[in-house]
């Protein structure tokens, strides 16, 4: 039978000279800048997108002690960190204290419900400067229309919204809208169908 220190130990492992190794593991200092800075997490196994997802949030925060440029820190697939409490909190806490530091987030999910699972997540899409809500599942709209105080209309525009249409509320105001893009993103995005990529709605 394993000691104590045996099974500590084995779990360890994964994080010294396993898959988890890269948790610990010295990299090149990247300071965010004018220029844009993409942290890419698909190579990680699915249990360590989370963890590394803060670590990146942790180092841009400190970067940002004397920071005089304004930036938006966009995080994609946000629930990830929404589905831990330390996490969650850690996310509430930049999000109420960015702006001392020149900077602001944007926190993306394909399903907000999500993040609507937890007090703290609730918090964090209330307490928002601002909202985008797209097309939404049927079985979501009875939880954005109780938070959001949406009105039947706005409930039958999500419903049926088609790709690039939304919603934005934002400064007490709420405005359906349609992005329509530029030639040169339609250059991009149509770059990105012949890679095989999905595009997001």
């Amino acid at each position: 039978m394993r000691t104590e220190v045996e099974a500590l130990a084995l779990r360890l492992e994964r994080y010294v000279s396993g898959a988890g190794r890269w948790l610990f593991a010295g990299a090149a200092e990247v300071r965010p800048g004018a220029d844009p800075t993409a942290y890419v997490l698909s190579g990680l196994p699915e249990e360590d997108r989370a963890p590394a997802m803060f670590l990146v949030l942790d180092h841009i925060w400190g970067s940002l002690a004397h920071n005089q440029t304004r930036l938006l820190i966009v995080v994609d697939e946000g629930w990830r960190l929404m589905q831990h409490a330390e996490t969650a909190r850690f996310v509430q806490a930049l999000a109420k204290t960015l702006r001392k530091r020149n900077a602001g987030l944007l926190l993306l999910t394909q399903d907000v419900s999500d993040v609507l699972q937890t007090p703290v997540g609730e918090a964090v899409v209330t307490n928002a400067s601002s909202q985008v809500l797209m097309r939404q599942a049927p079985q979501a709209m009875p939880r954005l229309t109780d938070l959001f105080t949406l009105t039947e209309a706005e409930v039958s525009w999500l419903l049926s919204a088609q790709q690039g249409e939304g919603l934005l509320l934002a400064a007490g105001k709420r405005v359906p809208f349609r992005t329509v893009a530029s030639r040169v993103e339609a250059e991009i995005i149509a770059g990105a169908a012949q890679r095989g990529e999905q595009p997001r709605q």
